[in-house]
C-alpha cells in the first residue's frame, strides 16, 4: 500500500472515531433535553387545567388559608411575593406570542 492510501486510511478511522464521539454527545444532549421538554409540556398541562378551573383554584387556596396549620402559613409572604412575578412573565409571554405586525417600509 502506498503512503498516501495509508495516510487517507488513518484520516479515515480518525474521522469514523470523531464521528462516533460526536454521536455520542449528541445523544446525551438530546436525552437531557427530550426529559426538559416532557417537563416543560406536563407543566403547560398543569397550568392549561388552572386557567380552565380559575375558580376553583381560588377557592381551594382560601380554604388552605384558612384552614392551614401554620407551617403552611409561613409560605403565604413568598406566594404573595411572587405571584406579581409569574403574573408579569405569562402576560409578557402571552404578548410575544401573538404575531407582531409587518415592518413598514422606509420612507424615501
Amino acid at each position: 500500500m502506498s503512503t498516501r492510501l495509508r495516510e487517507l486510511a488513518r484520516r479515515r478511522e480518525q474521522l469514523v472515531a470523531r464521528s462516533t464521539a460526536d454521536r455520542e454527545r449528541l445523544a446525551q444532549v438530546t436525552g437531557r433535553l427530550g426529559r426538559e421538554i416532557a417537563l416543560l409540556d406536563v407543566l403547560l398541562v398543569a397550568l392549561r387545567q388552572v386557567r380552565r378551573y380559575r375558580a376553583a383554584l381560588g377557592l381551594g387556596a382560601g380554604a388552605v388559608l384558612v384552614f392551614a396549620p401554620r407551617a403552611t402559613l409561613r409560605w403565604v409572604p413568598r406566594i404573595v411575593w411572587i405571584a406579581p412575578l409569574a403574573f408579569e412573565g405569562y402576560r409578557i409571554m402571552r404578548a410575544l406570542r401573538t404575531p407582531l405586525p409587518p415592518p413598514t417600509p422606509p420612507l424615501e
